[in-house]
């Protein structure tokens, strides 16, 4: 029996949470001088928590600018360090494939960290952190966001961010068959 084709897509997004009232983390992990590995030795005493979620879901949008991209459509935007967002928001309803935008009272987009996204093997991984002075507000929702299209949508109830922390928010995206 043929083969049929497959891919699979896997979303894994990692939250960490950390008690930072001067910004030192937040300033640390966003410039690249620091990574999360590192940050939780250092800065031990500061992890509040750390949250993992599997899954999400691909928005019409964002599947259609996958397919230009492969296809070299100009005009589209990459999501590359310049590009790339993780937008958060305090929507709690679930998404749906046609929707555009992550909707909510409250919504922001974070850049991408120093050196990400980043590319190894079939898993694209992007980071962006929150510093005290960001998104402080309940966050049910993120979506990756090129400055134009968002590619998926996850729910989760992530907890309320509030100005002593700093939130850091790592996607990664595997591609497999």
């Amino acid at each position: 029996m043929a083969k049929v084709d497959a891919l699979k897509w896997k979303t894994v997004s990692i939250i960490q949470k950390w008690y930072d009232p001067n910004g030192e983390i937040a300033n640390e992990i966003k410039s690249g001088k620091i990574t999360i590995a590192d940050a939780k030795i250092k800065y031990r005493k500061n992890l509040i928590g750390e949250y993992i979620k599997y899954g999400n879901i691909i928005l019409d949008g964002g599947a259609t600018v996958i397919l230009q991209l492969l296809t070299g459509v100009s005009g589209i935007n990459p999501f590359n360090n310049a590009n790339a967002q993780i937008c958060v928001s305090d929507n709690n309803t679930a998404p749906s494939p046609s929707q555009t935008d992550l909707d909510g009272t409250n919504s922001a987009c974070l850049p991408m960290n120093s050196g990400y996204p980043s590319v190894s093997g079939s898993t694209a991984t992007f980071q962006s952190t929150a510093s005290t002075s960001q998104a402080n507000f309940s966050w049910y929702t993120w979506g990756l966001f090129n400055g134009v299209t968002y590619l998926n949508a996850v729910q989760v109830n992530m907890g309320t961010k509030t100005s002593n922390e700093t939130w850091t928010i790592t996607v990664q995206l595997q591609v497999s068959t």
